[in-house]
């Protein structure tokens, strides 16, 4: 708690130093600068800025610590109590900035943290490379001598990452004298509205649009941001959106942990429960993988990620478990750097061999499983039930062999159904051994009959089978008031099994 407090502090005034050094810009007196913040516990994401009135000459810098000092008390004060959107206005005046709030009812931003950021001044890292890739950009485009000019540029982002830019729009209003290069000072000034937008959460676009023009007896054009927003990707309607925000809500506990707790991300990784990575993986692929699939779309890990909950969870879990361990660490060790330090951390040796790990993945779902990985669906079977049914965990640890986990839909036919996953908890039962034993004889027959089947027909055999066998799932002693025998119950299901599947049979 104490560290939220801290960080709630830090927040207040690293953006509170961060608009007033935006207001240093030589805005005209009368200029209005909005800020438009989600607040929620004291994290303030930034998803609007615009400036109006900025035909003005431009004014002298005013000394930005009154400014500063205001700001900070509005942050520090007013966060912390509020939850809800939040406008925070600036307008030039002659000696100083007027400074005023409004709050309205708006739904919350998916870019929205509820976690503030220990952060005493912005990653000099990133204002570097920021300013440097900006003005590269900006140093395609040229204004007219004593012409006026609009450009848009398109800023990708990831978490805290800048993950490209992109010009989206250049267009000249008015001129048409020789071309004038465009000052340093633009992008200096524009990355500096960027900033805060950085502190969001997850993959989106922040729109930047600059007014540009060129005045008489000057050698370069000058120019303001005149409005940046974010623009968030849509989530396909058949994604499930309620998986999508638990994994978002996890992935940025994780990362404000790593961020100021351990530093090496693997090693943070490495310590989370199963459960909790399994979440993490599979949301950050759903997300983020479709860059390494090449068959996203229609691809079996898709179609299996978009449920959500533990249909999504569960199927990565297993999926995995088709790996030799070494490729398995591998892939999870990838996934953490992608999700800790942005896919620009990844040297293009390891974004290769995610793209084909992605692939394998998807191959080994189509599939049939060999012994190793089979041995390997077991095992987590079995500790995936005792997590289930912990009444019955000591029973089935000393009994062994004794308990077998059956997999209703036999192991052997799971790359039949590769967006499933063969340990969901609906495909799993425990049964005596002696139990065990009638049930694979039936499916021997199933398999005699039908050496290749198709889903629908393992489908078919599995409910036929569940049907004579089901009153001994789940259960350590032979079941009360059941009339018939084991033995009475595997002639049935044979029976059964030949009716369906003789007919017609190889």
């Amino acid at each position: 708690m104490q560290e939220l407090e801290q960080a709630a502090e830090s927040e207040a005034a690293l953006l509170a130093a961060q608009i007033s050094a935006v207001s240093k810009t030589p805005y005209a007196q009368g200029v209005r600068l909005s800020f438009t913040f989600w607040n929620e516990r004291g994290a303030l994401s930034l998803t609007d800025f615009s400036a109006q009135g900025l035909n003005g000459p431009a004014a002298a810098p005013l000394d930005d610590e009154k400014t500063r000092d205001t700001l900070a008390t509005v942050f520090s004060e007013y966060s912390q109590r509020h939850t809800g959107q939040t406008t925070l206005t600036l307008r030039r005046e002659q000696t100083q900035w007027a400074v005023g709030y409004a709050v309205s009812a708006e739904r919350r931003p998916p870019e929205a943290r509820v976690l503030p950021v220990l952060l005493r001044e912005f990653p000099a890292e990133l204002v570097r490379d920021s300013t440097e890739q900006l003005h590269k950009l900006l140093a395609s485009m040229e204004v007219p001598a004593e012409g006026e000019a609009w450009a848009e540029v398109e800023v990708h982002l990831e978490d805290g990452h800048i993950e490209g830019w992109r010009p989206r729009l250049f267009q000249v209003e008015r001129g048409g004298g020789r071309l004038r290069p465009i000052s340093s000072l633009v992008a200096s000034q524009a990355v500096q509205v960027l900033l805060p937008f950085t502190l969001g959460m997850g993959p989106r676009t922040v729109i930047v649009r600059l007014r540009l023009l060129h005045r008489a007896q000057e050698s370069e054009a000058v120019g303001w941001v005149e409005s940046a927003r974010v623009e968030r990707p849509p989530l396909a309607p058949e994604i499930n959106a309620a998986f999508v925000a638990e994994y978002r809500a996890m992935h940025e506990s994780i990362l404000w942990r790593w961020r100021y707790e351990v530093r090496e991300g693997a090693e943070w990784a490495a310590r989370r429960g199963t459960e909790e990575l399994a979440l993490w993986y599979a949301g950050g692929v759903l997300l983020k993988g479709g860059g390494y699939l090449a068959r996203w779309a229609g691809s079996a890990m898709r179609r299996a990620l978009v449920r959500g909950g533990e249909a999504a969870t569960g199927w990565l879990r297993t999926a995995l478990l088709r790996l030799p361990g070494d490729k398995k660490r591998e892939f999870e060790w990838l996934w953490a750097k992608v999700q800790l330090e942005g896919e620009r951390a990844l040297t293009a040796e390891e974004r290769a061999s995610l793209r084909g790990l992605m692939e394998r993945i998807e191959q080994l779902a189509h599939t049939r499983l060999d012994e190793s990985a089979k041995r390997r669906i077991r095992a987590e079977a079995r500790s995936s039930y005792k997590s289930l049914r912990p009444e019955l965990k000591d029973i089935i640890e000393k009994g062994g062999r004794d308990y077998p986990i059956h997999h209703r839909r036999q192991l052997e036919h799971a790359h039949l159904f590769p967006d499933e996953n063969v340990n969901a908890a609906e495909n799993l039962a425990l049964v005596q051994y002696k139990v065990h034993e009638h049930i694979n004889r039936a499916w021997d027959r199933f398999r005699q009959l039908r050496p290749e089947p198709t889903a629908q027909e393992v489908r078919d055999a599995a409910r036929a089978i569940d049907a004579q066998f089901s009153p001994w799932y789940d259960q350590i002693r032979d079941p009360l008031g059941v009339t018939r025998t084991l033995g009475e119950a595997e002639t049935a299901a044979l029976k059964e099994v030949e009716r369906l599947f003789l007919r017609g049979s190889p």
